[in-house]
């Protein structure tokens, strides 16, 4: 049945192809607008300049492998940090900063550590400090109950508002109490 004033189209397979070529292209652009995490743990991107410790020597430990730590496997469960390592720090007050920075780029980021309980002998009271691109954005406490409980994958930082740019995070740990830091992993 044919309409008054309505055509008949002689090539209908050119208009299929270009309905394909704008639905593959409307993929693409969908496709392309996907946000991706990205994983850093505290060992494996080192040789990356992804990470840096501060300082650089002497006060950050392989937790996984340190036999003075006072918080060591046995203690941790190696199986549940994530990809069986993490970098651990025993602070002092008035001693040296002592920092993890991580650079990145991406427009969230989050931070996560390894937080034991009561250990005896160590000092699991936790005093964190967060800045992206040299600005505060907030701050970390943890005191500890008299379980021996050990909590993994503990999310100490976050910040979802970031520019689409290159970004420079600081975890510092400060206070006037004597803590141990088990730094594992950050998403970005």
């Amino acid at each position: 049945m044919t309409f008054p004033g309505c055509r008949t189209f002689a090539f209908p397979s050119l208009y299929r192809l270009v309905f394909l070529a704008l639905s593959v292209l409307e993929l693409a652009l969908f496709t392309s607008a996907v946000l991706v995490n990205h994983t850093i743990d505290d060992q494996l991107m080192l040789t990356a300049n992804v990470l840096r410790y501060v300082p650089p020597n002497g006060v950050w430990s392989q937790g996984q492998t340190c036999t003075t730590c006072l918080i060591h496997p046995g203690i941790i469960d190696v199986d549940k940090a994530f990809d069986g390592t993490w970098s651990y720090a025993a602070y002092q007050p008035g001693q040296q900063s002592t920092e993890v920075q991580a650079f990145f780029n991406g427009t969230a980021v989050y931070v996560y550590n390894i937080v034991p309980n009561t250990v005896p002998g160590a000092a699991t009271f936790v005093n964190l400090t967060f800045s992206i691109d040299g600005i505060y954005r907030g701050r970390y406490i943890f005191i500890p109950n008299e379980s021996s409980e050990v909590l993994y994958n503990v999310s100490v930082f976050s910040a979802t508002d970031l520019s689409q740019d290159v970004h420079n995070l600081t975890m510092n740990v400060v206070g006037n109490n004597a803590s141990h830091v088990l730094f594992d992993y950050i998403v970005y």
